[in-house]
């Protein structure tokens, strides 16, 4: 109120200086004169002068007084999305293992998958095929029905790599030509047979030539006794839907530095490559088609990436195929925790948790479906992670400890070039605490 009683005294104080006044004339001068020099005891009346307009004072105004029943609601502001930070180019430089770029790698099988609904499918529900965790086991449909028929006489086939995804791809032709993880020849990514779904290594391949090469795989690039290519009926060469899929994954993700979606691998492509983070976008694919599986139980993937914080509680993120809505963290059988897709696209639950314990990681699709089943493992000494297809990886506990990969058992192996030590094991009972150093 104080501060509208000085701007009303501000305009009258101020009227009379902006009305126009026209200077007097020399007539109405003498008459003011002859005024001035009458008395005032009435014998000449003095002529009433116009007095000028004076502008109207504004009226005041009342200062708006929340009303504290009706509290004004403020806009959300939009969350920022936070990509993880760990990139691709890291990966290059500081491991020797694809599966560093398995969380990214499974978004983009999901992505061309909602490019060309059922293109890729996993032969991981055959108990006759086997691979390590840093494997994916996928090809496009016809030749993962195919590879199913060739295993079915007997015998165990060892796949060393399958389908490769661009990220997978641009580790192996970086290691090739820098000279590192003493990587075989590489083709450039986008180029590769493997990045089709349509490529095989495997191991022992003399005990399998025959049967592979009845069965339309054809192995004919030189010194490359362990590579098999499908040139059956069905296939398709579609190298270029995992550089498509990425493109569009990577304009989701950064709409201000968007890629052409032409599916040709070049510089600018690869310069976001290089700067994707190796675990996943945070806007992952969202769309009806998921990975197609050969339909074992509970045949989806869930890989958990465990950390310990200064706590001592373990914090979770779980990587999986984006049919994957709702994740459910179990002990004994009781949810102690649900995170939904929509809240978190890795689920990350941070859980208070004793030794000696096994966490169920169950995953729900979008029908409240099971779809994925892991188990993770807390032991005095270690923790054993699931890493999707009934792998695992050990991590000791103790920071100081080392695992002597010279005893390790048949089972399992040191993943090279971790900075985490890790060991790959298909059952966790086959893993000897004594390893640890």
């Amino acid at each position: 109120m104080k501060k509208l009683l000085i701007l009303s005294l501000f305009f009258v104080a101020c009227g009379d200086s902006t009305v126009i006044v026209d200077a007097p004339s020399e007539e109405d001068a003498e008459m003011q004169q002859d005024q001035n020099d009458q008395s005032d005891d009435g014998t000449t009346p003095l002529p009433e002068l116009p007095l000028p307009d004076l502008p109207e004072p504004p009226e005041p105004v009342e200062p708006e007084v929340p009303d504290p029943e009706d509290p004004v609601v403020e806009p959300e502001p939009m969350p920022p999305v936070v990509q993880p930070a760990y990139k691709v180019q890291q990966a290059v430089d500081e491991q020797c293992s694809t599966g560093a770029v398995k969380g990214l790698s499974i978004q983009l099988l999901d992505q061309m998958n909602c490019l060309s609904p059922g293109i890729m499918k996993s032969f991981g529900g055959s108990g006759s095929i086997t691979y390590s965790a840093s494997v994916f086991p996928f090809q496009q449909g016809p030749a993962t029905d195919t590879l199913i028929t060739v295993v079915a006489g007997g015998g165990t086939l060892t796949v060393n790599s399958a389908l490769r995804t661009v990220p997978q791809q641009y580790l192996l032709y970086q290691w090739y030509v820098r000279g590192l993880c003493n990587a075989n020849l590489a083709a450039t990514p986008g180029r590769s047979n493997h990045n089709g779904g349509l490529a095989l290594d495997i191991a022992n391949s003399g005990a399998w030539r025959t049967k592979m090469r009845n069965k339309s795989y054809i192995d004919n690039v030189s010194g490359e006794a362990w590579h098999f290519y499908y040139s059956g009926a069905g296939g398709k060469d579609v190298r270029s839907l995992s550089v498509l899929a990425f493109q569009q994954l990577w304009n989701k993700n950064y709409p201000d530095e968007k890629l052409d979606e032409d599916g040709a691998y070049g510089p600018k492509t690869e310069g976001a490559l290089k700067r994707s983070p190796a675990e996943g976008f945070a806007i992952p694919p969202m769309c009806n088609a998921t990975m197609q599986f050969v339909g074992y139980p509970f045949d989806v993937p869930i890989e958990a990436l465990i950390e310990e914080d200064q706590a001592g509680d373990a914090v979770f993120r779980v990587t999986t195929t984006s049919g994957i809505d709702v994740i459910e963290y179990r002990v004994n059988g009781e949810v102690i925790q649900s995170v939904s897709r929509q809240e978190d696209p890795f689920f990350t639950a941070t859980l208070a948790l004793p030794s000696n314990i096994d966490i169920e990681v169950v995953g729900y699709d979008r029908d409240g479906r099971v779809r994925g089943l892991s188990t993770a493992l807390f032991r005095n000494d270690f923790i054993a992670r699931p890493l999707g297809d009934h792998n695992y990886s050990v991590m000791p506990r103790d920071p100081a400890a080392y695992l002597d990969p010279v005893r390790l058992p048949n089972a399992a192996h040191v993943v090279p070039g971790w900075r985490e030590m890790l060991v790959t094991i298909r059952d966790t009972e086959a893993f000897d605490v004594s390893l640890l150093k």
